[in-house]
């Protein structure tokens, strides 16, 4: 036999279908070497659910012997599927937060996918225990940047990543009764996939998987529903009725046995009148095929609309059309009764085969066209690389099973070893938060240290491949130890330890330094929650309040060489002022008395126009910044004033600074 055959097998509540396939070269076409099929001995399947292993495994070991001799040759490995209604989905979520902005890598991006996945495993966990489900694949719903939905994390800078994911399990116990099925024939289970997406990728060509159909495949125990609609297949169900309630129909109204009712079933697919068989009695009868179906008229309708229901349910409204596969679907008028169900012409439901199949080169005449749909798609996607393959890997001593195709990586490998794919990426130490002048600032935490990947020794990252026997070892990451600073790394940059002269004394820019109330350095060290002040010389204003000088007086300033006479003029380190006292002429002014703030206070009247509010913020001591939680209050003979008011001879004048109230 070939070196690039596929052995496949589709193991049914009835029968059993081996194939023998190989791609033909240089095409994607499907050649079918040979078929077998044989029926189990007795009912050790019953609902799809295998009840009897050693029974099943000896029909699978027939099969296999049967290939084996008439083509010398030693089967060890075999694709197989497992049944759609056994695939469950659960919903996951991840999240990553950060202190402050970071860039979020591939690395990143694929470790928080594996975490959502690990997430919904554990949502399988409040149903049953996590462990007993095999991921077998998972789709990202949604990316958030910053709580914003965003197409790609990867490349992006934010302080939160977040991801949604719908991911894939199938039961442990289904699979095990695969595999110990196998086992039991010497068989190794190379490849797995799901009989409704084998039958779909089989049976819906390309061009048509855009369309809302439904694949039903009626068997002998169960009817497996799955949808398909833009390009992939959204939901699987299954009717607990099938081919057998046909048979059983039979074998009461006609006191047949199982298998002569079976073998009535079969013979209303001949285009006869009239059909003969012998009761449990051994009495032989004849009758008119068409009565014989009318007897099945309640069963089938019952059937038809138990399925319809079905497809409902799982789609939400009747899909576009059905396609029929499975021998329990050459019922007769079984499609019809399922298109009046549905409320869809009859020619939207129709049984469909092979024949209809794109790149099918031959097949072996040993089963009707419905039937041969679901173990000719496990044969072709088995052989174009469209299946899970188990593979056995060891991480860190322990040995896991994953399900994964080609490219699974070693993020894919921790899900099932529970190793959470966070641990690989260091943590940055928390931030240290502390205020500045009624201002957060924070000192950044170091960054942690990344943890270590080697595969058979060899380094690697999460997004490394790994392969059927490989040895992982992991090294978690260490996290980063908290942020640490003095007060030098929060003061600002260009005023630290800068200096600027007055009247040729040097004056440090930042002064009056505390830290929680205490009077500290720029080398004081900080913690969590430090309350730092500080008053800067940051204008002409700031020194002559820092040195005292008596505002109300008159001042010459001179500021590197050049006069000034805006007290709100910028100062830069290494700033040169003079401050020298302006000593006016006295027979040139003339002053007006009036009473500031409870005291007396001679202002003198410019040498034109009147005297206004404005003119005595020359003349006297008041902080006129403007304040967040306050307002400024004039008044002038207890009347609200503004900066125009004129003053006269006399005049009360009140200035302060008023607390605001309210929220």
């Amino acid at each position: 036999m070939q070196s690039n055959c596929i052995f496949a097998l589709d193991i049914g509540t009835r029968s059993v279908v081996g194939i023998i396939a190989s791609r033909a070269t240089e095409s994607e076409t499907l050649e079918i070497i040979d078929v077998e099929m044989l029926e189990h001995q007795e009912r050790s399947m019953i609902g799809g659910q295998i009840h009897d292993i050693p029974k099943v495994a000896g029909t699978v070991s027939r099969i296999k012997r049967t290939f084996e001799e008439k083509h010398n040759t030693e089967l060890k490995e075999v694709a197989v599927a497992a049944a759609g209604r056994s695939l469950l989905t659960s919903y996951g979520r991840a999240e990553l937060s950060f202190p402050i902005p970071q860039h979020i890598s591939v690395e990143m991006t694929h470790g928080l996918h594996l975490e959502a996945v690990q997430s919904a495993q554990r949502q399988m966990g409040q149903v049953s225990k996590a462990d007993d489900y095999h991921c077998v694949g998972y789709s990202i719903l949604h990316q958030y940047l910053d709580e914003h939905l965003i197409g790609n994390l990867v490349g992006q800078s934010g302080k939160q990543a977040a991801v949604e994911v719908i991911a894939s399990f199938l039961p442990r116990v289904v699979i095990d009764s695969l595999s110990a099925v196998l086992e039991e024939a010497d068989l190794e289970m190379a490849y797995l996939t799901l009989e409704p997406i084998a039958a779909m990728n089989m049976a819906v060509p390309e061009s048509m998987r855009q369309l809302n159909l439904a694949l039903v495949d009626i068997g002998a125990g169960t009817s497996d529903i799955a949808i398909s609609n833009r390009g992939t297949v959204t939901g699987y169900a299954m009717v607990p009725m099938a081919g057998d309630q046909i048979t059983e129909t039979l074998s009461t109204k006609y006191l047949l046995d199982f298998p002569a009712a079976e073998e009535l079933k079969r013979q209303l697919e001949k285009s006869v009148e009239h059909l003969t068989f012998r009761d449990i009695m051994g009495l032989e009868y004849r009758h008119r095929k068409a009565d014989i179906i009318s007897s099945l008229e309640d069963i089938t309708r019952d059937l038809a609309n138990k399925i319809a229901q079905t497809i409902i349910k799982l789609n939400g409204r009747p899909p576009q059309a059905v396609l029929c596969i499975g021998g329990g679907s050459l019922t007769p008028y079984l499609t019809n009764k399922i298109a009046a169900s549905l409320d869809l012409p009859e020619n939207r439901v129709a049984v469909t085969g092979y024949e209809k199949a794109e790149n099918v080169m031959e097949l072996v005449n040993k089963l009707t066209a419905p039937q041969a749909i679901t173990p000719l798609g496990i044969a072709r996607d088995a052989l174009f690389n469209r299946v899970l393959k188990l593979i056995t890997i060891n991480i860190n001593d322990r040995t896991v099973k994953l399900f994964g195709g080609q490219e699974s990586t070693v993020g894919d490998a921790l899900v099932p070893a529970g190793i959470y794919p966070s641990q690989y990426f260091g943590k940055i130490g928390p931030a240290l938060a502390v205020e500045v002048n009624g201002e957060t600032r924070f000192l950044k935490g170091l960054p942690g240290k990344q943890g270590k990947i080697t595969i058979n020794g060899q380094e690697a990252q999460l997004t490394s491949p790994v392969h059927d026997g490989d040895q992982i070892k992991f090294i978690p990451s260490t996290d980063g130890t908290p942020g640490q600073g003095t007060v030098a790394d929060v003061l600002p940059v260009d005023s630290l330890d800068q200096y600027i002269l007055v009247n040729g004394s040097q004056h440090p820019i930042i002064h009056s330094l505390t830290v929680d109330g205490q009077l500290a350095h720029t080398d004081t060290e900080l913690t969590e929650g430090s309350i730092i002040l500080y008053k800067s010389l940051s204008t002409v204003r700031d020194v002559l309040y820092h040195q005292d000088f008596q505002l109300q007086d008159h001042w010459e300033i001179i500021l590197n060489g050049i006069p000034v006479s805006d007290w709100e003029t910028p100062l830069a380190p290494g700033d040169c002022l003079e401050i020298r006292k302006q000593m006016p002429t006295p027979v040139d002014i003339e002053y007006i008395r009036i009473t500031f703030n409870g005291k007396e206070l001679n202002i003198p009247r410019p040498p034109q126009g009147d005297l206004i509010l404005t003119d005595i913020f020359a003349v006297i001591d008041f902080d006129t910044r403007q304040s967040k939680d306050h307002q400024l209050v004039m008044r002038i003979n207890n009347e609200k004033a503004g900066f125009t008011n004129l003053l006269q001879e006399g005049d009360t004048v009140e200035i302060y600074w008023e607390r605001l109230t309210g929220p």
